[in-house]
């Protein structure tokens, strides 16, 4: 049932998340708060990774041109959060704070490599991906909250 938080942030993001009026500067991804959520929360990696993969799949159908760039770079991050899950406390909101703005950092340069290697013109970076790391992190912490409550989860190592 935790995994339907990705499928939910995929349909809002590519809705366009148009409840802020088109303003771009401010355009959070919440597939990548919901990603480091089910990695976060999940008992075993296989899904979370799954899903994530799956997730940043339909993002390259849908999107950029570089296919299997974003698919790559989501499951890679589940990867990592899930690998790290173990030495953090998880419900702490410094901990998840933190986890957020540096999973958009390795999202964001993960998928600005591939594009380098495949010579294939990259995403917008600079200002772009500083003000939707900041907006992921402002908006994933409530969402965190709000999921927890939904379905509270143990959050055992």
């Amino acid at each position: 049932m935790m995994y339907l938080v990705v499928p939910v942030a995929l349909v809002l993001d590519r809705l366009g998340f148009g409840f802020f009026g088109g303003w771009e500067l401010f355009r959070p991804d919440l597939v990548l708060a919901a990603v480091v959520y089910i990695s976060l929360a999940g008992k075993k990696p296989v899904p979370a990774v799954a899903v994530s993969w799956a997730a940043g799949f339909l993002i390259d159908l849908s999107g950029w041109g570089l296919l299997g760039a974003n698919a790559v770079a989501m499951a890679g991050v589940s990867l990592v959060v899930f690998a790290l899950r173990g030495l953090v406390y998880r419900r702490s909101h410094l901990v998840r704070l933190f986890t957020l703005v540096g999973v958009g950092f390795l999202k964001g340069g993960l998928v600005w490599l591939m594009a380098a290697l495949s010579s294939t013109p990259g995403p917008a970076g600079g200002w772009e991906l500083l003000s939707q790391i900041a907006a992921t992190a402002a908006l994933g912490l409530p969402f965190f909250l709000l999921f927890d409550r939904w379905f509270e989860p143990s959050y055992e190592a």
